[in-house]
Formats: structure tokens, C-alpha cells, sequence
């Protein structure tokens, strides 16, 4: 970097800083109300993670700690999703992480699946209810991690 360069910088951002003081106030967009989680129909964020936790009285473990919950998806074409846990490769290991869509999409009732980020697994799953895909998607992970052993 040269002095010219530098100049130009520090000029550049005197000339924005001055043009957001010229701007009035600032206020960040609002979120459109209908697509938060609470107006989902029947939604509670983060129910079947927390009955889990309640019955069991003990922190989630297993395949509750790579499957967190489920809710309906909002992507075209597929019915569910799964919320998976940010730390899921670091308990399935890589190659386990790699098989998870694989593991859920053999789920009796699944038809297809795609995954959304690291964190979210769209299903079509029909009729299939959250808790019962949760469960199910939760006991084929178990079978896959106690032949992992």
C-alpha cells in the first residue's frame, strides 16, 4: 500500500461516515411476522428437544444429540425438516455425517430428501407426523451408530 492509496482510503471513509450522519436515522428491516417459527401452524421451536430433556431428566445423548427436531418445511416438494446439530460430525464422524441423509432417507414413509446448510434436512415424508419422524429418524441413527462399534 502507498501513500496514494492510504489517501484514498482514509477518504473514502470520511465520505461515507459523513454521508451516514447526512442519512437520518437508521432502522434495521423488519422480519416479515408470518414466517417466524411461533406462526407456524402447531409449532413450539424446540419442543421435542425439550420433552426428551424433561422425561429423561438427563441431557441429550446419542442420536437426540444429532437430531434435534423437526418442523415443516418450507421448501417446494418436501414436507419436513430435521434441525441437526451444529456438532453432528464431531459424534458421527465424517463419514457417518456424509451417510446422515442416507440414514434418514431409509425412514419407512420418506420418499426423498436434501439437505439445507449443515444444519437442516428437508424431507418428503407424507403424512408422517413431526414426532413420529423425529422418532423414527432418531432409532435409524441409533441402529447405525451401535454397528459403527
Amino acid at each position: 500500500m502507498n501513500a496514494r492509496d492510504a489517501w484514498t482510503d482514509l477518504e473514502v471513509l470520511s465520505r461515507f461516515a459523513a454521508e451516514l450522519g447526512e442519512g437520518g436515522s437508521f432502522e434495521p428491516a423488519r422480519r416479515d411476522a408470518k414466517l417466524t417459527a411461533e406462526n407456524l401452524p402447531g409449532r413450539v421451536p424446540g419442543e421435542a428437544a425439550r420433552l426428551s430433556n424433561e422425561e429423561s431428566q438427563q441431557q441429550l445423548t446419542g442420536p437426540s444429540s444429532v437430531i434435534l427436531d423437526c418442523a415443516t418445511s418450507r421448501i417446494a416438494g418436501y414436507t419436513h425438516v430435521l434441525w441437526i446439530a451444529p456438532t453432528a460430525e464431531s459424534v458421527l464422524g465424517s463419514s457417518g455425517f456424509e451417510r446422515l441423509g442416507e440414514i434418514v432417507g431409509r425412514v419407512y414413509g420418506v420418499t426423498s430428501f436434501e439437505w439445507e446448510g449443515i444444519d437442516r434436512l428437508h424431507v418428503a415424508a407424507g403424512e408422517i407426523s413431526w414426532s413420529d419422524l423425529l422418532a423414527e429418524s432418531r432409532d435409524a441413527l441409533a441402529v447405525y451408530m451401535a454397528g459403527r462399534r
